[in-house]
């Protein structure tokens, strides 16, 4: 399950499962959410994600693209080992800036 919290100006989406085709309908909802209040300011925190599908790449990618083109932006935080390496496999973590801690991605939205 996955939620859309607010961490000052930014919107952080959050979950526990894998990000998936299951998850795909629920993390669209999130994202209209934060896209409808201007330029979007989003922040995927992946700690609790265990696994990324390709589906759910294609999501991040997608999302991304959708937060690009409203002026806004798309960012990564928090993966863990195999989510960092699927990320880094399939290249997706060169079109996501990620980093390592939440603080650190929503602070980067103050530069």
């Amino acid at each position: 399950m996955f939620k859309l919290e607010k961490k000052g100006i930014v919107d952080v989406i959050v979950g526990d499962g894998p990000l998936d085709t299951d998850a795909v309908e629920e993390l669209n909802l999130l994202l209209e959410q934060a896209v409808s209040n201007g330029p979007p300011r989003l922040v995927f925190d992946l700690n609790q994600v265990p696994f990324i599908h390709s589906t759910g790449l294609e999501w991040l990618l997608d999302a991304h693209d959708r937060c690009t083109n409203l002026g806004g932006r798309l960012e990564l935080a928090n993966a863990n080992a195999l989510c960092r390496d699927i990320l880094r496999i399939t290249a997706v973590d060169h079109q996501l800036e990620t980093f390592d801690e939440l603080i650190s991605a929503v602070g980067s939205f103050t530069r």
